[in-house]
């Protein structure tokens, strides 16, 4: 069988149930998926995402269950060549309904019957002006169009950097945008010949209706429980060379501005002062015997005499290693430039 051909039965097939009964499917269907939502950790969704999600999908499961397009022929069970007057006969007094009478008025020559299964009973029914192809299809492109906004506005926000599924916004986007033209080129192109005995015409305005739909109510879903999400990213790793070479900038800037202090009388008697006074804090510490006695206690004698304490023999090691790194460091640098 056809794919379009099975999409058909597949249409005819679904249900046009009441709104009473579509309010129970639909809280029947909200309730399941917002306790599966707090059950979510924040870090795989966010809660608004899943709200955002019920109310897309009720709002799809409307159109297609509770609203679906009206079709003339569909619902009385004729062809599209069936005679006006078993089409009057089957919808009975419609002398109130003046669009509908102008309907079923240009429904005497079959461009119009053809239109109708192309671009559907609204786009007739509110274009009753249009004559060709050009002014039907004009009528219809602004409502395809506006149908996809909110779907393509929707996986923008599943996709946002706050979901971590941004790598992903290009590849859920582009199959919206392609189905648009593609969706278009399609009712504009499909052949729509005399029925014949047996084999039912396709109504290709309704079976797009129902298969955008069908890819609008399933992509969400895809993308919110399908894809994987983004590592948590981290604070990217300094290279070792960077901290080097930012630490020999900083000692060359040190050296300078303590040459340039050395140039002012007023600077240099400054900085000989405040380290004459560190200096004899420093004394003062080191020659108390409480300081002394505990500091040899903690095996961190700072002894300046030969044999030299372990804290300041540790601190010339330390300084050698230091230095020597330094070194090759800038000369290694000093290769590279």
């Amino acid at each position: 069988m056809d794919p379009w051909e099975t999409l058909t039965l597949i249409e005819s097939c679904i249900p046009r149930i009441p709104l009473y009964h579509f309010s129970i499917t639909a809280i029947a269907l909200v309730i399941p998926l917002l306790i599966v939502a707090l059950k979510v950790t924040p870090a795989q969704t966010h809660w608004l995402n899943i709200v955002l999600l019920a109310v897309h999908s009720v709002y799809l499961l409307y159109n297609i269950l509770v609203e679906p397009p009206p079709n003339v022929f569909r619902s009385l069970g004729v062809p599209i060549n069936a005679p006006v007057s078993v089409l009057r006969a089957g919808l009975g007094d419609t002398g109130a309904d003046v669009a509908l009478e102008n309907l079923l008025d240009r429904f005497s020559s079959f461009d119009p019957r053809v239109y109708y299964v192309r671009f559907g009973h609204n786009t007739l029914l509110d274009c009753e002006h249009c004559t060709t192809f050009t002014t039907h299809a004009l009528t219809a492109l602004p409502n395809l169009i506006l149908s996809y906004i909110p779907t393509l506005a929707f996986q923008g926000i599943l996709t946002s950097p706050a979901t971590r599924r941004e790598r992903w916004r290009t590849w859920t986007i582009i199959p919206l945008l392609l189905l648009g033209p593609y969706e278009f080129y399609k009712v504009s192109t499909a052949r729509v010949d005399m029925p014949r005995p047996g084999v039912e015409q396709i109504m290709w305005h309704d079976v797009l209706y129902l298969l955008r739909h069908m890819i609008f109510l399933v992509l969400p879903f895809v993308t919110l429980y399908f894809l994987p999400l983004a590592p948590e990213t981290t604070p990217a790793l300094v290279h070792p060379v960077t901290v080097l070479q930012d630490t020999l900038r900083r000692l060359e800037m040190f050296a300078g501005v303590q040459a340039a202090s050395m140039r002012s009388p007023s600077l240099r008697q400054r900085i000989v002062d405040y380290w004459e006074t560190q200096e004899e804090k420093s004394n003062q510490g080191r020659q108390n015997k409480r300081v002394q006695a505990e500091a040899a206690r903690l095996q961190q004698s700072y002894a300046t005499g030969p044999p030299a304490g372990p804290l300041r023999t540790k601190a010339i090691e330390v300084s050698k290693v230091l230095i020597e790194r330094l070194k090759a460091v800038e000369e290694a640098l000093s290769k590279t430039a």
